[in-house]
C-alpha cells in the first residue's frame, strides 16, 4: 500500500511543476507591443497629419451632430498622442505616458 501511495505522489508531482507560473503573461507582451506602437514614430507622424486634417475639417466644414463629435474625438486623440511624443522628447521621461 505504501508503494502505491508513493507511486501516486511521484506521478502527480510533475503536474504541479508544469502548472508553475513564469511571471510573463502572453497578454502583457501584446499590450507592450501596442503601447510601443502608440508611442512610436509612425504614431507621431499620423497624429500630426490627423491634427492638420481635423483642424481643416473643423475650420471649413459645416459639421453638425455626430460628425462634429467624431471630428472632435479624432482631434482629441491625435493631440493626446502628439502630447505624449512632445513630453518624451522635450522633458526626457517616459514613465506613465501613454
Amino acid at each position: 500500500m505504501k508503494k502505491i501511495i508513493l507511486l501516486c505522489a511521484l506521478l502527480f508531482l510533475p503536474l504541479h511543476a508544469l502548472a508553475a507560473e513564469t511571471g510573463i503573461n502572453s497578454w502583457e507582451i501584446i499590450l507592450t507591443q501596442i503601447a510601443d506602437s502608440l508611442t512610436g514614430p509612425v504614431a507621431y507622424a499620423i497624429s500630426i497629419m490627423a491634427i492638420f486634417v481635423c483642424g481643416l475639417t473643423m475650420a471649413f466644414a459645416d459639421l453638425q451632430g455626430g460628425a462634429k463629435r467624431f471630428v472632435q474625438a479624432a482631434c482629441g486623440i491625435s493631440v493626446a498622442i502628439f502630447a505624449s511624443q512632445i513630453l518624451t522628447g522635450f522633458l526626457g521621461f517616459s514613465g506613465a505616458v501613454l
